[in-house]
């Protein structure tokens, strides 16, 4: 019989020299990010190894029951890892637990009747800064969200909740709340619509969606077996076609297969906004003039003119950019020489920044 697991599970740690020791001679782990099986000797004090497809009879002596966690398998994702008892090779876990709380991995006590973890539940808090006295403080009580957009009426917002990842709405004092969204679906870069009746987001990282603002079913607005990683979208002002980011064409880790594309809500053809190889995290201003980008690996923000069809570098900054309500500057971090980057503003299209 062969020894395996199932996508997204992990041996237990049992904290004998590596990870998880299975017989007096051998040691037996799993490489996390790849997914694959490992064996080494305990006389191997580098325990360096080869991976491999391991039998149970050649590890001699049964496996019978160990605990191993179930990680998330979707990149970015910060869902709970969550405990489960079974028999590997059988593949029929029973869960222990069951969120918010996230567990690391187990370690048995001698009788085999406890198990050991470390337990902790991540949280970020929701701030706003105030240009008049030019500090951050809670908005919407500090709750742990983020990727928050505001409506073109400034009278609503929408973002997502953290660790989860679900999709909500509220006005902008935080009354009139709505969840749109539940799991397995994991909720980023909501984007309102022009007149706030429907919410454009990402279920990342393969697909992209639009729900209404005041519930009901998502739409998928892509294909549904596509491969490609998809990346941020936005409404184009008609709310007949929207821009996003795609990933296609080659390995994951090659950003040279990012793009900017245009989708045609109506007639659903795709096209690439040309000059946009390697671009990624676009953001289209509210009157649809311009468009910015980050070109991968090179900390540029580059700003395209839908009227003159033609890309230029805006600035050198790097991360999450937002433009301003009346669509004349982005917020974005500053790369500096000398010193940390800051968030600022930067002007467009001349690039000059202030804070």
């Amino acid at each position: 019989m062969v020894l395996t697991l199932p996508i997204g599970f992990d041996f237990p740690r049992m904290e004998r020299g590596c990870d998880s020791v299975l017989s007096n001679s051998e040691l037996l782990t799993i490489q996390r990010n790849l997914r694959t099986l490992w064996r080494w000797r305990q006389t191997d004090v580098d325990c360096t190894g080869c991976p491999l497809t391991v039998a149970a009879a050649a590890l001699g002596q049964p496996m019978g029951e160990i605990t191993f966690i179930k990680r998330p398998v979707i990149p970015g994702s910060y869902r709970n890892n969550d405990l489960f008892l079974g028999q590997i090779q059988l593949g029929n876990p029973v869960q222990l637990t069951a969120g918010p709380i996230g567990y690391s991995p187990p370690t048995p006590s001698a009788d085999g009747k406890q198990l050991f973890v470390i337990g902790q539940q991540g949280r970020i808090e929701l701030v706003h800064y105030a240009a008049d006295s030019k500090q951050w403080a809670p908005f919407l009580g500090g709750i742990s969200a983020g990727e928050l957009e505001v409506s073109p009426d400034g009278q609503w917002v929408t973002y997502t909740t953290f660790p989860e990842f679900n999709l909500w709405r509220s006005k902008l004092d935080g009354s009139d709340r709505l969840q749109l969204t539940f799991a397995p679906i994991n909720a980023h870069e909501p984007r309102l619509s022009p007149d706030g009746k429907q919410i454009l987001f990402t279920d990342f990282p393969y697909k992209i969606l639009v729900v209404p603002g005041n519930g009901g079913a998502p739409r998928q607005l892509m294909p549904a077996d596509h491969p490609d990683s998809i990346g941020a979208g936005a409404w184009l002002p008609d709310e007949n076609a929207i821009i996003f980011g795609r990933h296609m064409g080659c390995p994951g880790s090659d950003n040279s297969c990012w793009g900017i594309f245009r989708l045609d809500l109506q007639t659903q053809q795709v096209s690439k906004i040309p000059g946009s190889d390697g671009m990624a995290a676009a953001r289209l201003s509210r009157d649809g003039h311009y468009l910015t980008a980050l070109r991968r690996n090179q900390n540029k923000v580059w700003l395209y003119d839908f009227q003159a069809h033609k890309w230029s570098e805006l600035a050198k900054a790097f991360g999450s950019m937002a433009w301003s309500h009346d669509g004349k500057s982005i917020y974005v971090h500053l790369k500096h020489e000398t010193r940390p980057a800051e968030p600022v503003r930067i002007s467009v299209p001349d690039g000059q920044s202030g804070v």
